[in-house]
């Protein structure tokens, strides 16, 4: 039993890399979505809505983001898509509790490897929304293209979170607005339990 715990956190680091490792691949993966279309009761015609939300309450995970951008969420991850593919934009919650060190260690070795070769631009203190968070920038290659990323790492009482945003060597003024918009909108809240727990 005692050997069995000891091994315990050593798996729950390789599921953690794996939720990160799958975030950092999808950097190049093409991600899926439909557009919500509202309808304006008044007219009859079709509305734009000014933004759209991402939640995953059992994370305690919120991202408010363009109706533009194409989202995917699965059981530990948030991904954003700018139209164009220029910026990708990742949140993701592998551990229960405060982690932030594995976190850390684990995204960073993640993207290290998928942007190899990978040099550090900057790293230190950044805003995430209303928190201060962990935050390292990195320039790399990815399949032969110049990228940046951007990681950001916080935990609260209940949960460790990273939040990964990946860019085209050159996007548009606009889509980074809104990418920083996005950033300044992630709010981590207490998590729920899944229905029938």
């Amino acid at each position: 039993m005692r050997e069995r715990l000891a091994r315990a956190p050593w798996r729950l680091l390789a599921g953690a890399a794996a939720v990160l490792a799958g975030a950092v691949l999808a950097l190049t993966a093409l991600l899926g979505g439909g557009e919500d279309t509202a309808v304006d009761v008044r007219g009859g015609g079709p509305v734009t809505p000014t933004t759209r939300t991402a939640f995953v309450p059992q994370l305690g995970l919120a991202v408010v983001y363009p109706p533009s951008w194409t989202q995917t969420v699965d059981a530990k991850v948030i991904r954003l898509r700018s139209p164009e593919g220029s910026i990708l934009l990742t949140a993701a919650s592998p551990f229960a509790g405060r982690r932030p060190a594995d976190v850390k260690r684990t995204l960073l070795a993640s993207l290290r490897k998928r942007l190899a070769p990978a040099r550090t631009l900057r790293s230190g203190p950044a805003r995430l929304g209303p928190r201060k968070v962990y935050s390292v920038e990195l320039a790399g290659r990815s399949s032969g293209r110049p990228v940046r990323a951007l990681a950001l790492v916080d935990d609260t009482p209940y949960r460790t979170y990273a939040v990964t945003l990946i860019t085209s060597a050159s996007p548009s003024a606009r889509r980074l607005r809104e990418a920083r918009a996005i950033l300044q909108a992630i709010r981590f809240v207490k998590p729920s339990k899944p229905p029938g727990r």
